[in-house]
C-alpha cells in the first residue's frame, strides 16, 4: 500500500429499475367545453380523462372514453 492513510470513499448508488409503462395520469372534466374543431374533444363536467400529451401553449390531448361512445381522442385547454 504506497498511501495508507488516505481513504477513499464510493457512493452507493442503486440503479434505477423501470417498471414499465407510466401510469396514465386521468384528469377530471370541471367546466363545460365546446369543441370549436375536429381535433378538439368537446367536454362536460365530471368526465374522466385520459392525459396523453401537454402542450406549453395550455392545451392538452386526452383520450375520453364516455359510456355508450366510441373512444375519442383530441385537444383540450388544461384549465377546463
Amino acid at each position: 500500500m504506497p498511501y495508507p492513510n488516505i481513504k477513499i470513499s464510493v457512493p452507493q448508488t442503486t440503479p434505477k429499475i423501470s417498471s414499465g409503462p407510466k401510469t396514465p395520469e386521468i384528469a377530471t372534466v370541471i367546466a363545460p367545453y365546446q369543441a370549436t374543431g375536429p381535433e378538439q374533444l368537446s367536454l362536460s363536467p365530471g368526465q374522466l380523462i385520459q392525459v396523453r400529451k401537454k402542450s406549453n401553449s395550455g392545451w392538452w390531448e386526452g383520450e375520453l372514453q364516455a359510456r355508450g361512445q366510441k373512444r375519442r381522442v383530441g385537444w383540450f385547454p388544461a384549465n377546463y
